[in-house]
């Protein structure tokens, strides 16, 4: 069985600004695989979205990046090692027992940074993300947007070189994620960081990123295309929206999803500028769905 690429595996890969590269991934539980045969690249400094409906395997590929799942073949090849990937659950994950400062800190306590230093790069990754002054309040004394900008925090006080996101913003409201979403994408733009998003939201998809990649249905779940999004960054959330390439990928994701989807009489009567996926999420709308893949994880 193929296992996620050592961190020299940049001697593998063809092209050196690629840090991303995953070839003929098939990953399965037991019964047929849920994914097989996945090619995927993702270069540096480069934010990729991946799509597909709910048991398409979208966070099995996460976890076979990470080293948490094993795939039954293919190859993985990271051109960084294991400590410079970052991974940003659904679920903040934060520990209740301790501080927002505490939780921030922690991953850099185990990696044996000072216990000063720790602190203060935490109330500094709080304060980036709009958090001075919380430091002391533990989750049960913070909002849902609180908690998660915690858990970026969390996450980018590692200096990941690469990110992994599964669906981190589904739970939050409209206004919220949009603002968590830009001052994410603007730290990605300033700093080159690498990014591979999971997403039900089509219009997520878009406005952050680079490329959208869109597997099909499972089980043996295989990409069905890579898309370009031609909107110049630095990027704005909001004005992406009006941008003139907006509305033709919305529609081009949009038959993709649906390509191999039986079409019900609800969807044939909805609307171009409201339509739902057949996992249930709005494409007009910036909230997603919070089901997850059932099979992928």
């Amino acid at each position: 069985m193929a296992e996620p690429g050592p961190p020299d595996a940049s001697a593998r890969l063809s092209a050196p600004e690629t840090l991303l590269r995953i070839r003929g991934l098939s990953v399965g539980f037991g019964g047929p695989p849920v994914i097989e045969g996945i090619d995927l690249d993702v270069g540096a400094g480069q934010f990729v979205s991946l799509i597909g409906p709910s048991g398409s395997g979208k966070t099995s590929i996460l976890r076979v990046v990470t080293g948490l799942l094993e795939p039954l073949q293919g190859t993985v090849d990271r051109a960084v090692a294991l400590p410079d990937v970052g991974f940003l659950f659904q679920d903040d994950a934060l520990l209740p027992w301790r501080t927002a400062r505490q939780n921030v800190a922690l991953g850099l306590r185990i990696r044996d940074v000072p216990p000063a230093d720790a602190d203060a790069r935490a109330d500094h990754w709080l304060a980036t993300l709009g958090l001075a002054g919380y430091g002391d309040r533990f989750p049960a004394q913070l909002s849902g947007g609180q908690r998660k900008r915690v858990a970026i925090a969390q996450v980018l006080a590692l200096r990941p070189r690469l990110l992994l996101m599964d669906e981190p913003f589904a739970a939050l409201d409209a206004i919220v994620r949009t603002r968590i979403t830009q001052e994410l994408l603007d730290w990605v733009e300033r700093d080159r960081l690498t990014v591979l998003l999971v997403t039900h939201d089509l219009e997520e998809a878009i406005c952050a990123s680079d490329a959208v990649a869109v597997l099909g249905h499972g089980p043996r779940a295989a990409m069905r295309a890579r898309h370009a999004v031609d909107i110049p960054r630095p990027r704005d959330v909001l004005d992406a929206k009006r941008h003139p390439a907006f509305g033709p990928l919305l529609r081009k994701l949009w038959n993709d999803l649906t390509a191999e989807a039986p079409p019900s009489p609800a969807a044939r009567e909805e609307t171009p500028d409201r339509m739902s996926s057949p996992a249930g999420d709005s494409v007009g709308s910036s909230s997603s769905s919070t089901a997850t893949d059932e099979a992928g994880r």
